[in-house]
């Protein structure tokens, strides 16, 4: 099997195993490099690539991208070979070469608790308002996806219970409860919309509110309130997962609201605080502080 063959064929089975589109392009721009970079050996078969070949192509990629870029091509060549080792049936080239840390961000990429409520207070009084305060308040509240908002439809609602289904990330879908809040600004909304079937629709053309209407629906928001942060619907995902843990949340809890399938995804992409934060956070859950408010209580 052809190397370049094999690229294409991983490509097509992380399609059918229901990876996302960003996702499979993300595996795609990746191993095009790697691909590029191997042609100066020729048009090798899978056998004939071997550790030192990948090793290196990893010390030409730490010398021409970013660390973090590096690790990315890192990972690819992981996932790649892995594949290659039990589709193929042969012995991996990537087994002796370690598995790369991902690079912790350095400050917390949260919405601020502050920003939200200017947002709200930024909202207008009028139907187009009321739609806005909802995204606002589904952002803060579920921390789904910008992709899963836009997909909701009135029928992934369940008012009685206060949940949601949304579907993101190679068409999975989960079920998320929301707040006594976000409810009764549903109920509100459902009474004066339009009557299609998306939850959150384009006024102009009664089409589902797309990625790219939310993100300017949020811009033209900040600007209008003043905020001068983080305002992208991934930064409300943030805020939700960090005020989540901060006040008490489990962390496996939040994974599966999240849609994580891996806790260390949600441990090392959502629980990153300052360390002020940490401190906070401590004086508040440490075990000895309640063994002396007990004693305290006697």
């Amino acid at each position: 099997m052809k190397l370049t063959t094999a690229i294409d064929e991983f490509l097509i089975a992380q399609e059918a195993d229901g990876s996302s589109e960003k996702t499979i392009v993300w595996y795609r721009s990746l191993l095009k490099v790697f691909a590029t970079f191997m042609q100066q050996y020729g048009d090798l078969t899978l056998e004939q690539v071997s550790t030192q070949h990948i090793r290196k192509y990893l010390i030409y990629v730490r010398g021409k991208y970013s660390t973090d870029t590096a690790s990315a091509h890192s990972r690819s060549q992981h996932k790649f070979w892995k594949w290659c080792g039990l589709e193929y049936d042969i012995k991996n080239p990537m087994r002796n070469i370690r598995y790369p840390k991902r690079p912790k961000p350095k400050e917390p990429k949260a919405i601020a608790t502050a920003n939200i409520t200017r947002l709200f207070n930024a909202t207008e009084d009028d139907i187009m308002g009321l739609r806005d305060k909802l995204i606002l308040a589904f952002l803060a509240d579920t921390g789904a996806r910008a992709a899963g908002i836009c997909g909701i439809t009135v029928d992934n609602i369940d008012l009685e219970k206060r949940q949601v289904i949304v579907t993101e990330k190679g068409n999975e879908s989960r079920i998320i409860p929301f707040s006594a809040f976000t409810a009764e600004l549903t109920k509100k909304w459902l009474d004066v919309r339009y009557p299609v079937e998306p939850l959150f629709y384009n006024f102009t053309t009664l089409k589902p509110l797309t990625v790219s209407g939310l993100q300017q629906l949020l811009k033209r928001l900040k600007k209008k309130a003043g905020v001068t942060g983080r305002v992208n619907p991934h930064a409300f995902r943030h805020g939700f997962a960090r005020e989540y843990l901060k006040n008490g949340g489990d962390l496996a809890t939040l994974g599966r609201l999240l849609g994580h399938k891996d806790i260390s995804t949600t441990a090392n992409s959502y629980a990153i605080f300052t360390i002020d934060e940490i401190a906070e956070m401590h004086d508040e859950y440490s075990q000895i502080r309640h063994l002396l408010d007990k004693e305290d209580g006697r």
